[in-house]
């Protein structure tokens, strides 16, 4: 006989912020026969509540009693933006928010091709002298400037969730924020910070939730007076958001540093563009 299920007194009671679930199956040979056809016949979330994980007792054979919760995840109410981190005002992070459980974090292994010093703390010429003032460009050439590779400010981490069940709808918004920014504050992260690098997405077999998601991101912070050329003599400085790229173009000036004459390349125009699309990272379900 094909399976049927009855909702029972107190079934759709809400407790909180709670929905109480409690359901008859009729002519199941087993639990997991019992709770996939729940699966296949209720909703994955209602509103913002998703569904929990099943509490499913044999009353006898061929029925079972499986209850459970449509309950809100922690931080589906922030969905929205709070007036932070709009066009040009990239805001600072939430230092109060708290940290998911089952996070990992990698920080720093980055590197990136600087040209310009913080500040030059030695100049020497051998035999004594004064050594040429490059203004705080590092390897200076009568051709080109060499720059130097440093470490950069990131880093990486991993949101681990676990669910009785998803849909395929929640693959393709997995699959559709892959590489976009966040729109939004994200784990107290202001928006444009944060990349969704994407999600390793694993079944066990293991009630009551066999399903295991996880989300990989990267963070990179926003500066908001960032000054791009690094002109001691003007600064010119802009917001650009963690995730945006900025490219110059290069003139060629000579400069008589020494008695020695170097024709160099120096930055003439700063381009900041938007590299990648935005996305709601409420719908990733990951806070």
């Amino acid at each position: 006989m094909p399976l049927r299920l009855h909702h029972l007194k107190g079934s759709g009671d809400k407790s909180g912020d709670a929905t109480k679930i409690r359901l008859m199956v009729f002519d199941a040979s087993e639990h997991a026969d019992a709770e996939n056809f729940v699966v296949a016949n209720t909703p994955p979330s209602i509103s913002n509540a998703v569904r929990g994980p099943f509490n499913t007792v044999k009353e006898a054979p061929g029925l079972f009693i499986v209850e459970f919760e449509y309950k809100p995840e922690p931080g589906s109410g922030d969905g929205g933006s709070s007036g932070e981190g709009g066009a040009g005002q990239q805001g600072n992070p939430d230092k109060t928010k708290p940290v998911p459980t089952e996070f990992s974090m990698s920080i720093g292994g980055h590197t990136e091709r600087i040209y310009k010093s913080i500040s030059t703390i030695h100049s020497l010429k051998r035999g004594g002298g004064q050594a040429p003032n490059f203004k705080n460009m590092i390897g200076v050439s009568t051709e080109r400037i060499e720059g130097a590779e440093v470490y950069s400010k990131q880093c990486d981490y991993t949101i681990t969730k676990h669910y009785s069940d998803i849909t395929v709808g929640y693959l393709l918004t997995l699959m559709d924020a892959t590489a976009r920014t966040n729109d939004a504050p994200f784990l107290g992260c202001p928006r444009g910070s944060t990349l969704f690098f994407g999600a390793d997405v694993n079944y066990s077999g293991t009630p009551p939730t066999p399903w295991t998601i996880s989300g990989k991101f990267g963070y990179k912070k926003n500066e908001n007076n960032a000054d791009v050329f690094q002109d001691l003599n003007q600064a010119t400085t802009v917001p650009i958001e963690g995730w945006m790229y900025t490219w110059f173009t290069y003139e060629k000036t000579t400069e008589n540093i020494g008695g020695t004459v170097y024709q160099i390349e120096v930055p003439q125009f700063a381009y900041t563009e938007r590299v990648y699309y935005e996305h709601d990272y409420s719908e990733l379900k990951m806070e």
